[in-house]
């Protein structure tokens, strides 16, 4: 897994180790061809991929507090009604 070894700050350019030797090749000739540098290309790929996890993260939470309100309900509705279902033997 790739990781920064220094943290970016204004004016520095970090170092990142354990890239993948094919992927960053790759984004190099993507790049080159729209005219990007590697860095700038890094830099949307990075942006994009935090929007992506961002994104998926809120809506995970937004369907998680639905599921549990609904189970919550439920629990209301079958906690009134379970004093008087018959117990199983």
């Amino acid at each position: 897994m790739a990781h920064v070894l220094q943290e970016p700050d204004f004016g520095l350019n970090p170092t990142i180790e354990d890239v993948d030797e094919t992927a960053y090749g790759h984004m190099r000739e993507e790049a080159v061809k729209e005219g990007l540098g590697v860095g700038e290309a890094v830099s949307q790929a990075f942006t994009l991929w935090l929007q992506a996890n961002l994104s998926y993260n809120a809506v995970t939470r937004r369907r998680s507090r639905r599921a549990a309100s609904r189970m919550d309900e439920t629990r209301r509705k079958v906690g009134s009604l379970g004093n008087r279902l018959p117990r199983r033997l």
